[in-house]
């Protein structure tokens, strides 16, 4: 009888192990599966495809007119952005499909016109870049797109609405641009005339005579870029 439930006691350890061993193992498998395992591929996810700006064979211009009774005694000017970068996340060449940004270097705007003397164009664009978009507190103008609706254009290529956040002189606005752009595997090209309020971003026009003369609050941009691929 004693030998018998000896047998039996072995046995039911014999058992127990083996119940152990088996629950350890899928485990330890279990665990080493789930540290392993790779999340499928999406078939129907497009790749993606980075531009960047090129400067070089890129304006970006700022047009400057006057304003106010006595404005015929006053000067439209042109200013150029002498700095600038910007990149394109662009998926199967889709506009639709872009993620767009512009960063400018505030203090390099520069005073484009010709007929100037060197003593108005130095208090013109000191004034521009001390006063009114005080450069050493804010000195990056930076545009990032949100969305982009697009149609194709009868001379070719697409006219789209870029929508976006603009941050100039410490304000973040949400702005529309409207635009006409070529894209090709290699190369995009863009060009645009959009406006903008300087009033929107806290800065006050310049005015001159108790305001017979002054800069118009309403400035234009003028922009034709050109962007490569990396």
């Amino acid at each position: 009888m004693r030998e018998k439930l000896r047998r039996g006691s072995r046995l039911a350890q014999i058992l127990w192990q083996a119940v152990l061993s088996i629950g350890v193992f899928m485990l330890a498998n279990a665990s080493w599966a789930g540290s392993v395992r790779q999340p499928e591929a999406n078939p129907n996810k497009a790749a993606s495809t980075s531009y960047r700006v090129d400067a070089a064979r890129s304006r970006f211009e700022i047009k400057v007119t006057s304003a106010g009774f006595l404005k015929m005694l006053g000067h439209n000017h042109t200013v150029a952005v002498r700095n600038f970068t910007g990149e394109v996340q662009l998926s199967d060449l889709s506009p639709q499909s872009a993620h767009i940004q512009i960063l400018i270097q505030a203090k390099s705007l520069t005073l484009a016109d010709t007929e100037v003397s060197p003593k108005d164009r130095h208090e013109i664009e000191s004034t521009m870049r001390d006063s009114v978009l005080e450069v050493s507190k804010y000195p990056e103008i930076r545009f990032t797109s949100k969305k982009v609706a697009a149609e194709k254009s009868n001379a070719g290529g697409y006219k789209v609405d870029i929508e976006g956040d603009l941050t100039l002189h410490g304000m973040t606005r949400h702005i529309v641009v409207p635009a006409w752009v070529r894209i090709d595997a290699n190369q995009i090209e863009a060009r645009g005339e959009p406006t903008l309020k300087q009033t929107d971003y806290g800065i006050k026009p310049v005015s001159i005579a108790g305001g017979t003369v002054k800069v118009n609050n309403v400035v234009g941009l003028v922009f034709d870029i050109v962007a490569v691929r990396k």
